[in-house]
């Protein structure tokens, strides 16, 4: 069952709920007319509608299927355990994390053909994955307590290590 809440998420301070828990596709409240513009997104309610008119493609990993997928579409093998995804901001390319991987792997997708282009190998339990303002992503590794940095303007990976090798464990 996918559940979808909204959020109100201020630039300080606490995020507030406001509305959410129906499953997909249920009925529920609708939103409130779309604001004018300028005019803050204030949601009277939950509702599926706001999902499908958001410009976002939904990527879903599964770890015990080794593999991610478009939300209802066919399963994509990634790599042993895929755990975390992000994509680079003005492309069709997420990056997926295989945890179980040894060693440690990142896979980068092309969400239009759903195939595998490239592997980077980083450290081991690869888990997140996020990317910096221009081509690079930081991908934290839980096993090796470490961090990789990618960059996918060059390619390259490099590691990041911490004077006492224990910053996730």
């Amino acid at each position: 069952t996918i559940r979808l809440f909204i959020y109100q998420v201020p630039l300080s301070g606490p995020m507030r709920l406001q509305g959410g828990g129906q499953s997909a596709g249920v009925p529920g409240p609708t939103l409130a007319p779309k604001p004018a513009a300028g005019a803050a997104l204030r949601p009277a309610g939950f509702g599926a509608a706001l999902a499908s008119t958001l410009p976002y493609t939904v990527v879903v990993t599964e770890m015990g299927s080794n593999g991610i997928r478009l939300l209802g579409g066919p399963l994509l093998h990634t790599g042993t355990q895929a755990h975390g995804v992000d994509v680079l901001d003005g492309t069709p390319y997420a990056y997926v994390t295989n945890f179980g991987a040894d060693p440690g792997t990142v896979s980068q997708v092309d969400l239009r053909s759903m195939r595998v282009l490239r592997t980077y190998t980083v450290g081991l339990g690869p888990a997140h994955i996020v990317f910096l303002p221009g081509r690079r992503a930081v991908v934290t590794n839980f096993r090796s307590n470490d961090l990789s940095l990618i960059d996918a303007g060059t390619g390259t990976v490099s590691r990041v290590a911490f004077p006492s090798d224990t910053c996730f464990q």
